[in-house]
């Protein structure tokens, strides 16, 4: 049995003083109401003293639970505020609105049908709209249209005159209801502005872009095209390059780039002379994107700048960061391998530290000792020695193992990081020919790859331990 209940059991009646005291039964009741427990908030009740506050009808009523609301009614003699049918509106509970307006003098606020009207709450908005006087803000018709509730529109429209704002009509083409949009715009003869424009072409609706156009006098601004190339839109940037005036900025080639939409890039390049900035190498170098880099480089003059190493280090794209230190001669700065080593792209931080352009700066080094000293050591020992990758010869002859052995000492000797070592192997691999014929091929197999473990993991581990005193003493002195 836990602690807790064994606590409980032992001392019920100090649990629940201690419990009572700081407010715990009342948080409960207010949970068994709001979640629609009416077993368990009657236990309570009968059997607890605290006090019932407002919250727990609200709940009951933001949650639906009528029953629960009745009783509370009914036995607890408890408070409710406004929140109570705002929430119940917003939820769309006809039942608990109905009840609530008939039984308690509490009301509402405006909030009830605004929030009914965003969710598409016909009925609600109906009922409150015919048995209420609290009425309701532009935000309910910003709303309906917003959530796409077409039937919700309409009725405000008919029966209401708190009419909407702008957000309508850009929420409206944001989403291309071209029907809300034509409504809005026969009934309230709205000023749309170049924002309406922006939010259809951004978003992709060829149609909503063309009805407005074609029946509204408001322009639009570069904002459309740049919008829409961004979000890889094609026929809509051939579209309003063809039918409208207004042009683009280099924003649209760079942010077609950054989400990887390289037929608008070409097209853009090809058809319209804004051309991009460094921004758009710069991004499709950190996104991996080679086939972009390389096409921008042969096709476009701007370029990048150092950034475009960073982000390709800092993602871990070896093909690209190599494809700039050869192509454009992008140097290995302290930025992109610090990038590269803080994300642990231990390759990439071996092909720049072997292409440098400064020295190797103490944030690069710390940002190795970051990602862990088995990676730095790692790095260094691929730095360096070379181990031997493999053991041609079957070697289970006494006298050569006697040499195997003797080319460990050896090897323990030497200073160089293992090349002697190579070398006595080289030598040994010509002269051991030796037939062994109770050995056979899985034997043989097995004993090389055991012999060849043995020797490279007591060559790590010597190397291993005078590069980690070594880099330890260096970094110390950072």
């Amino acid at each position: 049995m836990p602690l807790r209940d064994k606590a409980k059991d032992e001392a019920p009646s100090e649990w629940h003083d201690l419990k009572h005291s700081s407010g715990f039964c009342t948080k409960m009741k207010g949970d068994y109401a709001g979640s629609g427990n009416l077993v368990h908030l009657k236990w309570m009740h009968m059997n607890c003293d605290a006090e019932i506050t407002a919250k727990a009808m609200d709940g009951a009523a933001r949650n639906g639970h009528l029953p629960v609301i009745q009783w509370l009614h009914n036995n607890c003699y408890v408070d409710c505020t406004t929140v109570a049918m705002d929430d119940a509106a917003m939820n769309g509970h006809i039942q608990v609105v109905r009840w609530l307006h008939e039984n308690r003098s509490e009301g509402c606020t405006k909030a009830a049908m605004d929030k009914a009207a965003s969710n598409g709450h016909l009925v609600v908005v109906e009922f409150l709209h015919q048995n209420r006087s609290e009425g309701c803000t532009t935000a309910a018709i910003d709303g309906a249209v917003s959530n796409g509730h077409s039937n919700v529109f309409q009725f405000l429209s008919y029966k209401r005159r708190e009419g909407c704002t702008t957000a309508a009509m850009y929420n409206a083409a944001s989403t291309g209801r071209l029907d809300l949009i034509m409504a809005l715009s026969k009934m309230f003869q709205a000023d749309f502005t170049a924002t309406a424009m922006k939010c259809a072409a951004t978003n992709g609706h060829l149609g909503v872009v063309e009805w407005l156009t074609r029946n509204r006098s408001e322009k639009c601004t570069t904002e459309a095209i740049d919008g829409a190339a961004t979000n890889g839109h094609f026929q809509v940037v051939v579209w309003l390059h063809r039918n409208r005036s207004e042009g683009c900025t280099k924003a649209a080639m760079d942010g077609a780039a950054r989400n990887g939409h390289a037929n608008l890039v070409r097209w853009l390049s090809k058809n319209r002379c804004e051309g991009c900035t460094t921004a758009a190498m710069d991004s499709v170098a950190g996104q991996g994107h080679l086939d972009a880099v390389k096409w921008l480089h042969r096709n476009r003059p701007e370029g990048c700048t150092s950034a475009a190493m960073t982000n390709a280090a800092s993602n871990g794209h070896l093909a690209v960061v190599k494809y700039l230190h050869t192509n454009l001669k992008q140097q290995a700065t302290n930025a992109a391998i610090t990038a590269a080593a803080t994300n642990g792209h231990l390759r990439i931080v071996e092909y720049l530290h072997e292409n440098p352009s400064e020295r190797c700066s103490s944030d690069a080094v710390k940002a190795l000792k970051r990602t862990g000293i088995e990676l730095l050591l790692s790095f260094c020992l691929s730095i360096k020695i070379k181990l031997q990758n493999a053991i041609d010869t079957t070697i289970c002859d006494g006298d050569v193992r006697e040499k195997r052995n003797n080319c460990k000492e050896q090897a323990q000797s030497e200073e160089d990081g293992g090349a002697q070592v190579k070398q006595e192997y080289h030598a040994e691999n010509n002269v051991a020919n030796i037939k062994v014929s109770t050995c056979d091929d899985r034997q043989e197999t097995e004993l090389r790859l055991r012999i060849r473990t043995e020797i490279e993991e007591e060559m790590k581990v010597k190397l291993r331990a005078e590069i980690r005193a070594e880099l330890l003493a260096e970094i110390d002195d950072l």
